[in-house]
């Protein structure tokens, strides 16, 4: 008995520790931001919020990714040309 919950205990520590990692596919050539984050919500389930018309006046982006981590992804968006 006491190896049995042993093992379940086991089991469901290493099902919970797994990473829940987010990956990003996106290939685009001066694509407005607010064109970028529905993407994002689409493969990710993150929503992203912003004030009024603040995307609307952001740069374009041009980026490739495939299968990039969401933290990365979102350093590629918004690093500095």
């Amino acid at each position: 008995m006491r190896i049995l919950t042993l093992l379940i205990f086991t089991a469901s520590m290493a099902v919970s520790a797994r990473p829940l990692a987010q990956t990003v596919t996106l290939k685009a050539k001066n694509l407005p931001l607010e064109k970028i984050f529905p993407v994002v919500k689409a493969q990710t389930g993150y929503v992203f919020f912003s004030y009024g018309n603040l995307l609307q006046k952001s740069k374009a982006v041009t980026l490739d990714a495939d299968q990039v981590p969401l933290q990365q992804f979102l350093a590629m968006v918004f690093r500095s040309p």
